[in-house]
């Protein structure tokens, strides 16, 4: 067995050196440095695994196409499965339609997961690269982590955003706590956050349905959280940054069922040019960082992400036509 996990971690150091990486502002300031936003100072990677090491729930928020942040959450669960933990491992990518594919491959007892990315057809589904992300596997595999389907089908979200709560099974809903709706700041938050998200190209009005399928996310990770916990200590989730955001996202859901477990939310953000000290990155967050920790890390591209939705929106136009 030792020699097993000998190879694996040889195997996945060598996927994760063969990974590209951010080019752009690496020289900021802040590039590779961790913010602890409670105490308001920096600090060293050991500190930010000894405070994830006591934690049920880590949770690990990536800018997607970014492979340093995939780097980072690979790095954080090896760490943590060398100070003791043995965590499941959820992923938001994966949802519950590849369930039965993902189960079918880890029983075939697999030596790494450059296959599991074929197996769950990750190719047809518009994420980034498995590349990326097989590093994040490899490491569960060698500790003998389960991995974890932790996202609803997309069919969820048409019915979700037609019908709203009443799209959920029952049970679900009845456990998910989406009956506690969220305060007036926090809503005014989240459709300030889906409307700059959409780049001011849905009106506010419209809006509504997005909503709905966010919160249903939100939840619906965190059930799956908890879910993954069985006979466990603790679960990491990897996903969006703005899935792990304390204020309202994942971790609300999570203290709603558990009141008195211990969450560490970690957020990779890409470090911009203009902005210098951690605080110039909290007016995106109405005004305070809403994680545990940040991780700033070098940008991927200068792209406009506006321009890139424009062009994706003519893109999906010309198929339908």
């Amino acid at each position: 067995m030792k020699k097993f996990i000998a190879a694996a971690f040889l195997l996945l150091t060598a996927c994760q050196s063969q990974l590209p990486r951010a080019t752009l502002e690496v020289d900021h300031a802040l590039t590779g440095k961790i913010w602890a936003v409670t105490n308001e100072q920096f600090v060293g990677y050991d500190d930010l695994i000894a405070a994830s090491s006591k934690a049920t729930f880590v949770l690990l928020g990536e800018k997607h196409d970014n492979p340093d942040h995939h780097i980072h959450q690979t790095t954080i669960l090896r760490s943590l499965i060398k100070a003791g933990r043995r965590p499941a491992v959820a992923f938001e990518m994966l949802n519950w339609d590849q369930e039965a594919a993902l189960n079918a491959f880890l029983k075939s007892n697999p030596m790494d997961a450059a296959g599991l990315g074929e197996a769950v057809q990750w190719q047809d589904t518009g994420w980034p690269s498995w590349d990326m992300y097989a590093p994040i596997a490899n490491t569960a595999f060698a500790a003998g982590s389960p991995i974890i389907a932790a996202n609803f089908p997309r069919s969820w979200s048409r019915k979700l955003a037609r019908q709203g709560f009443d799209a959920l099974p029952a049970d679900i809903f009845a456990r998910s706590k989406l009956d506690i709706p969220l305060n007036e700041e926090q809503t005014r938050r989240l459709e300030d956050d889906l409307f700059e998200s959409h780049c001011k190209m849905m009106p506010k009005a419209h809006l509504g349905s997005v909503f709905k399928v966010q919160q249903a996310r939100d939840a619906v990770l965190a059930d799956a959280l908890i879910q993954s916990l069985d006979n466990r200590s603790s679960v990491v989730l990897i996903a969006g940054s703005g899935h792990v955001r304390s204020d309202r996202a994942v971790p609300r859901y999570l203290r709603l069922r558990l009141p008195d477990t211990t969450i560490v939310s970690v957020a990779f953000i890409e470090v911009q040019e203009e902005a210098q000290a951690p605080d110039d990155y909290a007016e995106q967050y109405g005004g305070a960082l809403p994680f545990d920790f940040v991780w700033f890390t070098a940008r991927l591209e200068n792209i406009d992400p506006c321009e890139k939705f424009k062009a994706q929106l003519q893109k999906m136009k010309k198929k339908k036509s």
